[in-house]
């Protein structure tokens, strides 16, 4: 399958390679701007004892967000279905 591909992209035309190599600067350029958005915010943080603590805690921080996320999910669900028997 790769053999595939890598055999119509170099035989493709140039325009086709420079669509190509676009759309791989820009997967690259949004890969780059996600960290960005994902550590520049620990950075801001005021308090040094906060930063050591989410670096040095940094699973237990994500399982936390993840638990919360999966929480407010099911209450806005259970509000739904609510609403939806109600009517």
């Amino acid at each position: 399958m790769i053999k595939i591909i890598l055999i119509t992209l170099f035989k493709s035309s140039a325009a086709m390679k420079v669509f190509f190599i676009g759309v791989l600067e820009a997967i690259g350029r949004g890969f780059d701007n996600l960290s960005y958005h994902i550590i520049h915010p620990i950075r801001l943080i005021r308090f040094q004892d906060v930063r050591e603590f989410l670096a040095d805690n940094y699973l237990l921080v994500i399982f936390c967000l993840i638990l919360i996320m999966i929480a407010t999910f099911l209450i806005y669900n259970k509000r739904q279905l609510r609403g939806d028997n109600t009517s």
